[in-house]
C-alpha cells in the first residue's frame, strides 16, 4: 500500500493534502471557537427555560437569533466582494465572541436577547469565509469537500464539548461554564490575524474576441439555478429546525434526561455531523451533489421515525450520529453556489441562499414553539411530512448538474 493511502487512513479521509497553510488555520480557529460553543449551545433552550422562559419562548429566542442571521449575509456578502475578506470575518466573529458573555451576566431570558442579536449579526462573516475558501481551492471539482472539511472542523470541536459542557454545569453553574466560551471565543476570533488577506479579483475588461452572447445565456442560466437553489435550501432548514430546535427539552420531558445526558447526545449528533458530513461531501464530489443531499434527507427521516418510535435512552445515542449527519447539506449547496458564480461577486451568489436559509430559520422554531406546547411530538411529526415534498422536489430536472 502507498504511503499516501497508510496516512488517508490515518487522518480518516480528512484532505489535508488539499488544504492551504490559510485554510488550515481557518479550521483549526473553527475547531476552536466550536469547542467553545459546544460547552453550552446544546443546553441553551434549557437556560432559558431555567431564567422563566416558556417553550413558546424559547422558539421565540431562536427567531430573533436566526432573524439578525438572515438579515447579515447579503451585505456580507456585497462586502465579501469590496474588502479585504479577512478582516470582514474577524469583525463579524468579534461580534459573536460577545455572545457567551452577555448570556452570563444574564438574570432573565429576556436579558439574554442581545447576545442573539449578536450571534446573528455575526453571520456577516459567513460569505466572506466561503467565499474564501472557494477562492483558495487548488482543485475547483473538490470544494464541496473543502467546505466540508471547514464545517467537520466546527462539528470536530462540538463532539466532547456539549459532554463536557454538560458535566460542567451540574459542577460549576452555567454562567461559569459560558465565561469559559467566551475565552475560546476570543482566541478563536484572534487566529484571523495570522491568516493572509484576499480580495475578490476585480472585474477586467471585454476582450475583442469575446462573444457577450453565450455570456449572457449562461448568466441567466445561473440566476435560474441560484433562485431554485436558495428556495430548495430554506425548504431544507425548515424541514429540519422545526424539531431540531427542540431536541434537548425533547429528551427531557420524554426520556427524562438531566444535562450529562443531553450533553453526550449532542457530542455524538456533531460527532456524526464531522465523519458522515465529510463522506456525504465526497459523494457529491463524485455523484451529483442533489444525490448527497439526499442521503441526507433519508438520514433524518429514518432518525427522526426511530426518536418518535422508539425514545429508549440507550438506542437514542446511537441515532444521535445519523441525526448529526444529516445535516451536512449546507456545504453541498454552499459548493454549487460557488462553482456556478461569478468570480468577482461569488460573495453575493453564496449570501443569497444562506439569507434565505435564515429566514426559514427564523419561522421553524417560532412555529416549532407553539407545536411543542400542543404536544412533544408534534414538531418531529411536521418534520416528517414536510421531507416528503422536498424529496418530491429533489429529484425534478432542477438541481440536476
Amino acid at each position: 500500500m502507498a504511503h499516501h493511502d497508510y496516512r488517508r487512513i490515518l487522518t480518516f479521509g480528512f484532505p489535508f493534502e488539499d488544504l492551504s497553510r490559510d485554510v488550515k488555520l481557518i479550521c483549526l480557529s473553527n475547531f476552536i471557537g466550536a469547542f467553545g460553543e459546544g460547552l453550552y449551545i446544546f443546553v441553551l433552550p434549557l437556560y432559558l427555560i431555567q431564567l422563566q422562559a416558556s417553550i413558546v419562548d424559547v422558539g421565540a429566542f431562536f427567531s430573533v437569533m436566526y432573524l439578525f442571521s438572515a438579515l447579515a449575509p447579503i451585505p456580507g456578502g456585497f462586502l465579501a466582494d469590496k474588502f479585504d475578506r479577512r478582516m470582514i470575518v474577524f469583525f463579524s466573529w468579534g461580534l459573536w465572541t460577545f455572545t457567551p458573555l452577555v448570556y452570563a451576566f444574564s438574570n432573565h431570558w429576556v436579558e439574554m436577547i442581545p447576545g442573539a442579536i449578536l450571534w446573528g449579526s455575526s453571520m456577516l462573516g459567513a460569505p466572506a469565509i466561503n467565499a474564501y475558501i472557494v477562492t483558495s481551492a487548488k482543485d475547483q471539482r473538490k470544494t464541496a469537500t473543502l467546505l466540508a472539511s471547514f464545517t467537520s472542523t466546527w462539528a470536530l470541536g462540538y463532539i466532547f464539548s456539549p459532554a463536557i459542557g454538560g458535566y460542567l454545569t451540574t459542577i460549576i453553574g452555567m454562567k461559569q461554564v459560558l465565561l469559559i466560551a467566551t475565552v475560546f471565543a476570543a482566541v478563536c476570533t484572534s487566529v484571523y490575524l495570522f491568516i493572509s488577506s484576499q480580495h475578490a479579483p476585480k472585474k477586467t475588461e471585454n476582450k475583442e474576441n469575446q462573444q457577450p452572447q453565450p455570456r449572457r445565456e449562461i448568466s441567466s442560466s445561473a440566476r435560474k439555478r441560484l433562485l431554485a437553489w436558495s428556495i430548495f435550501y430554506a425548504l431544507l432548514v425548515f424541514t429540519m429546525y422545526v424539531s431540531r430546535t427542540f431536541m434537548a427539552p425533547f429528551l427531557r420531558d420524554t426520556v427524562h434526561a438531566e444535562e450529562f445526558y443531553i450533553g453526550l447526545f449532542g457530542s455524538i449528533n456533531f460527532a456524526g455531523f464531522a465523519i458522515l458530513g465529510l463522506l456525504v461531501s465526497r459523494l457529491g464530489d463524485r455523484w451529483e451533489k442533489i444525490d448527497a443531499i439526499l442521503v441526507c434527507v433519508l438520514m433524518f427521516a429514518l432518525s427522526t421515525v426511530a426518536i418518535l418510535f422508539y425514545p429508549n435512552p440507550v438506542f437514542l445515542l446511537f441515532v444521535a450520529f445519523f441525526w448529526g449527519g444529516s445535516i451536512a447539506y449546507g456545504a453541498l449547496i454552499s459548493s454549487v453556489i460557488g462553482a456556478i458564480a461569478p468570480e468577482t461577486s461569488r460573495g453575493r451568489w453564496i449570501s443569497i441562499p444562506m439569507s434565505s436559509s435564515m429566514v426559514a430559520a427564523v419561522i421553524a422554531p417560532y412555529v416549532g414553539g407553539y407545536l411543542y406546547e400542543i404536544s412533544p411530538s408534534i414538531p418531529f411529526v411536521v418534520s416528517l411530512v414536510v421531507a416528503l415534498p422536498v424529496t418530491v422536489l429533489a429529484l425534478t430536472d432542477l438541481f440536476k448538474e
